[in-house]
């Protein structure tokens, strides 16, 4: 009897892991697909860049800022003009890129975040 009952739990504890990697697993699929679109649209057309002015794009999905602001992917983007440096951008819930700050020489340990908003203030009061 035990031995059915520990089947029984394990049977359904296997099921809902499977389950919940689906859910997981179309969560991150769909969200690559907004940071993708999102960074572009941010790029290509806000700020008007060519595909010849941009190096490289490199995304990732396990955003340090998470939360409820933003999602879990995000970008280093590298430029033509500047390829020693990797712009950081998040990509927010709302499905907007922001610039986050950048990492010197290539190297992520170097990352400087700025908060991008506070930046633009300043410049504004100046």
């Amino acid at each position: 009897m035990a031995k059915k009952i520990f089947l029984s739990v394990f049977i359904l504890l296997l099921m809902a892991l499977g389950v919940y990697y689906v859910y997981w697993d179309h969560r991150v699929k769909n969200e690559e697909i907004v940071a993708k679109k999102a960074l572009n649209e941010y790029l290509y057309e806000e700020r008007a860049f060519q595909k010849s002015d941009i190096k490289e794009i490199t995304f990732f999905n396990d955003n340090p800022l998470g939360g409820e602001d933003y999602l879990l992917h995000y970008a280093y983007v590298v430029y033509t003009d500047e390829p020693e440096n990797q712009y950081i951008y998040y990509i927010t819930k709302d499905k907007k890129a922001t610039f986050a700050g950048y990492a010197g020489q290539g190297d992520s340990d170097t990352m400087k975040h700025e908060d991008y908003e506070k930046l633009n203030d300043e410049k504004v009061e100046e």
